[in-house]
C-alpha cells in the first residue's frame, strides 16, 4: 500500500519500488521538491506567488511530511525488532465497535442516575447495585457482545504470531485482543471476559451475569449468595501488584514501546511510560506537547488501523 499519494502528485514507491525505511531521505526529499519548489516552478511560467500558492498550502505539506515520516520510521522499526511492546486503550477499541462506555450522551442522567466514574466505584456497587448493573447490561454488555475485531486488532495478532510482538498490555475491558488472536495479553483493569464473587472468591464465566434470571446476579457457589460482578478493577479497589510488576518488566526490556495515546489517561500507563528505557517510544494520537518530548516519534491525526493499512510489516 503506498503511503502517501497526494492528490495530483506521484505515488511516492515510484520507479523505487514499495517504500522502504532505507529510501526515507530520498522520498523525503522529492517530497519536499513537490510541495516547496514547484510552486516556484510554476512562478516562471508568469503566474503569481498568490495564484499558485493557497495560505495553509506549507503549513499543511509540513504536517503531511511530518505524518509520512512517522509512519516511514515506525515501519523501519517494527521491520528491525522482535521486541515490541503495544500498550492500548479505549480509541482502539472504539475501531472495533466497543464505544467508550464512560462517555454521558444525551439523556444518560435520567436513565442512570449517577456519572459513570461514580457508578464504576466498589462502594457503589454494594449500596446501589440495582443501577450498577443497569448500567453494566445497558452500557456494556451489548458492544461485548457486537464487536468484532479490527484490522488493528488482527495486525497485533500476526506481529504477536511472526514473533515481533512481546505482549499487548491493556486498559481495555472487553477481551477483543484475545478474540483476535492474542495470545500474551496483560489485562491491567481486568475483563467483562470473566466473572467474579467477591465473597468467595470464585471466578465464573462471561455467561453466568448475561443469563442470570435476576437482574442482580448471585452466587450459587456452595450456597454464597453474593453478587456475581465483572471481573475489572472498580474505583476504590486494589490493582493486582504482581500483575503491575510484569507490566512494568516487560516494558522495561522492550525494545520498541508503542502507546496508544487513550491509555495516558489511565492508570498505570502513565507509569510505564516513565519505566521504559528504550529509545524507540511510539505515542499514537496524545495531546500535542504533554510527552512528545518523550517519545522518539509522535503520529497523530490516523486510527491505528489506517496505520496499519499504511506500514508493511
Amino acid at each position: 500500500v503506498s503511503r502517501l499519494n497526494e492528490p495530483g502528485g506521484e505515488d511516492f514507491a515510484g520507479e523505487d519500488g514499495p517504500l522502504s525505511a532505507d529510501a526515507d531521505e530520498k522520498n523525503a526529499f522529492r517530497f519536499v521538491l513537490a510541495h516547496f519548489l514547484a510552486p516556484f516552478t510554476i512562478a516562471f511560467t508568469g503566474q503569481t506567488w498568490a495564484q499558485t500558492v493557497q495560505p495553509t498550502h506549507c503549513i499543511l505539506s509540513m504536517l503531511t511530511l511530518r505524518s509520512y515520516l512517522s509512519l516511514n520510521i515506525l515501519e523501519k522499526w517494527i521491520r528491525e525488532s522482535d521486541n515490541i511492546v503495544f500498550i492500548t486503550g479505549k480509541d482502539f477499541s472504539a475501531e472495533a465497535g466497543f464505544p467508550d462506555y464512560r462517555a454521558m450522551d444525551e439523556g444518560y442522567l435520567e436513565r442512570y442516575k449517577y456519572p459513570p466514574d461514580e457508578i464504576l466505584c466498589f462502594t457503589f456497587l454494594q449500596r446501589n447495585p440495582f443501577y450498577f448493573y443497569r448500567y453494566y447490561r445497558e452500557r456494556i454488555l451489548p458492544y461485548v457482545l457486537s464487536a468484532q475485531p479490527s484490522p488493528a486488532h488482527e495486525a497485533l495478532a500476526r506481529l504477536e504470531e511472526a514473533g515481533k510482538l512481546k505482549a499487548i498490555l491493556t486498559v481495555n475491558i472487553d477481551g477483543i485482543h484475545q478474540e483476535a488472536g492474542s495470545k500474551h495479553v496483560l489485562e491491567l483493569q481486568g475483563s467483562v471476559m470473566r466473572s467474579w464473587c467477591g465473597k468467595c472468591e470464585k471466578f465464573l464465566d462471561f455467561f453466568y451475569i448475561t443469563d442470570s434470571p435476576t437482574h442482580i446476579p448471585y452466587c450459587n457457589v456452595d450456597m454464597c449468595g453474593d453478587y456475581v460482578r465483572p471481573a475489572i478493577v472498580l474505583k476504590e479497589e486494589p490493582y493486582d501488584l504482581d500483575l503491575l510488576a510484569q507490566a512494568l518488566e516487560i516494558v522495561r526490556q522492550s525494545d520498541v514501546l508503542v502507546i496508544d495515546g487513550s491509555a495516558l489517561r489511565e492508570f498505570p500507563v502513565p507509569n510505564l511510560m516513565q519505566a521504559y528505557q528504550g529509545h524507540k517510544l511510539v505515542l499514537v494520537n496524545t495531546a500535542p506537547l504533554v510527552f512528545d518530548a518523550r517519545a522518539g516519534i509522535v503520529v497523530r491525526g490516523h486510527s491505528f488501523t489506517d496505520i496499519f493499512q499504511q506500514i508493511q510489516v
